[in-house]
């Protein structure tokens, strides 16, 4: 049985088509989807980072 594949054909160069199996396919969204959980985290550490340091000038200046 063949698997099913996706086919994306860019816009600018319609003569250009790449096809993907389900498991590249499936592959190429975790990756994407590992780098936007790994982005997220670490922004949302320098944001932790950015509090932490402001309360402690707060605690500081007071």
């Amino acid at each position: 049985m063949r698997s099913k594949t996706m086919s994306f054909a860019s816009e600018l160069f319609p003569s250009t088509a790449y096809t993907f199996t389900g498991e590249e396919t499936e592959f190429i969204l975790s990756e994407i989807t590992d780098r936007i959980k790994s982005d997220i985290h670490v922004n949302e550490m320098k944001q932790l980072k950015s509090v932490e340091l402001a309360d402690k000038l707060v605690t500081t200046s007071r």
